[in-house]
């Protein structure tokens, strides 16, 4: 596949993009904890920060996923975040190992 080149009008506005620095007390480079939309937990460095209509988001390049990820301001911190807990797949608890230990009791109040 060819490179693509761009004429130098678009490489001129490409290179002028604003960049933010700071938004909401977190600075570029900064290394923060993120909620992701499906609960689990992102950790790494802002790369980009962003000011749109639409509300204030970071990206971030997530340690944890070796993914980026754009999480909107609210659900960034500096303080460590709880994240739920993947599930291990069949384990005890899954496959039932647990119930052959419950006793049965009968009317009188004896193991059955």
């Amino acid at each position: 596949m060819a490179k693509k080149v761009l004429s130098p009008e678009a490489a001129e506005r490409v290179n002028t993009a604003p960049t933010i620095e700071e938004l909401e007390g977190y600075k570029l480079g900064e290394e923060v904890w993120a909620r992701l939309s499906d609960g689990s937990v992102a950790f790494g460095k802002i790369t980009m920060l962003h000011s749109p209509e639409g509300g204030k988001a970071a990206t971030l390049y997530d340690t944890i996923g070796s993914k980026y990820r754009t999480v909107p301001m609210e659900e960034v911190s500096r303080e460590q975040l709880k994240g739920r807990r993947k599930s291990k797949g069949k384990g005890a608890a899954a496959a039932g190992v647990g119930s052959l230990f419950k006793l049965r009791l009968g009317a009188d109040g004896e193991t059955v």
